[in-house]
């Protein structure tokens, strides 16, 4: 089995791993192989020389006794240790191309070897099957490079496009739309296969992956199996986010990794803010409503929770002035300080701006944070 993995913040899966095939070895052999050869060549010439030399010696003894002798050959007694025919001394005697001979048969031998060498890696015809499984950063990337004429390139994912994922924060509360930050599989290389599915199990024995789909006919639907076979396989699901074990993560949390996740918290921002308004509430319930909680300080949760704060400053004063004052944004985090990759500075100013004062004409000054 032949697996290459490639990551960018992603599991990596190399269990029986191996190299992309190079002909640089096959080439070698080819050439000790070529030169053994010559060697044999050359020394079966040296063979056919003596053996020349040899009968020629032999010959030149029954020339010289029929100029001499007036009576035919078959008369006079000739003393050699060796029989030798005619047709045999013709044939030793006989010019040989031996260097034409050695250049076409080594040609040929070349030519034939670069042919198999070409259908081993993937040559005209005979394509390996490369299967990518996934279509974030380390997929993307390699998909931009990888050599299709070289290769039979399929991807399967249950999502047909590439995301930017630093933008998705602020997607999730209208800066910028979901079109700008994902860019389509078949855009960045519209010569590879593309299908929707998930890849449910990986059988290294029959170097084939059981894939699952689901199929939609009007407005029902039904998932479908399949499996496909592969050459070589790259692996770049990426990795889930972990709850640590967290109850009611699952159930009451949104996460911020995908499209769908980022709809899902604008969707939700909006539902708050117009249920805040309802008749019968008290500032209290407004309050709880218009409560945000960010769990985690690194760059995600102090990117969505400047972008939360941006739209409650730039576009709230808009739609929901009267409601401004109840809106909290709380991070949680489990460190003494946020964005602990960071250095000290830029954590200073990060948390400055955060807890800045919000003036909002006709309405008062309001810290959120």
């Amino acid at each position: 089995m032949k697996i290459a993995t490639i990551s960018t913040a992603m599991w990596l899966t190399a269990a029986s791993c191996q190299a992309f095939v190079t002909p640089t070895t096959r080439l070698q052999t080819i050439q000790q192989q070529h030169t053994k050869f010559i060697l044999r060549e050359t020394d079966e010439i040296n063979k056919a020389e003596a053996v020349i030399e040899e009968e020629t010696d032999a010959v030149e003894p029954m020339e010289s006794a029929a100029t001499v002798a007036e009576t035919p050959v078959a008369t006079t007694p000739i003393k050699s240790s060796k029989v030798i025919s005619a047709d045999r001394i013709n044939k030793a005697i006989k010019e040989r191309a031996y260097p034409f001979f050695l250049a076409e048969k080594a040609f040929s031998m070349l030519d034939s070897s670069h042919s198999s060498l070409d259908s081993s890696v993937g040559g005209v015809g005979n394509k390996e099957h490369l299967i990518v499984l996934g279509t974030g950063w380390g997929a993307a990337s390699f998909l931009k490079n990888i050599d299709t004429d070289k290769y039979d390139v399929t991807v399967i994912s249950p999502r047909n496009y590439f995301v930017f994922t630093p933008m998705l924060a602020g997607a999730s509360v209208g800066t910028v739309d979901f079109k700008s930050i994902t860019e389509p599989i078949r855009e960045i290389n519209n010569k590879v296969r593309y299908l929707e599915a998930a890849a449910n199990e990986i059988n290294p024995l029959t170097q084939s992956i059981s894939c699952t789909s689901i199929v939609c006919e009007g407005n029902s639907c039904e998932t479908e199996s399949f499996d496909i076979s592969y050459d070589r396989l790259l692996f770049s699901v990426g990795a889930q986010t972990t709850t640590f074990g967290t109850p009611g993560v699952e159930e009451y949390c949104n996460y911020l990794k995908q499209v769908g996740d980022a709809q899902q918290i604008k969707n939700a921002i909006v539902n708050c803010f117009e249920s805040a308004g309802l008749p019968n509430l008290t500032e209290e319930d407004m309050e709880r409503e218009l409560t945000f909680v960010i769990v985690g300080a690194g760059p995600t949760g102090i990117e969505f929770a400047a972008e939360l704060l941006d739209f409650i400053e730039s576009d709230g004063p808009r739609y929901y002035k009267d409601r401004l004052k109840y809106v909290r944004i709380k991070v949680v985090e489990a460190a003494p300080s946020i964005l602990r990759p960071f250095e000290d500075g830029m954590k200073e100013e990060a948390i400055r701006r955060l807890t800045r004062t919000i003036k909002i004409q006709g309405s008062g000054e309001y810290s959120t944070l």
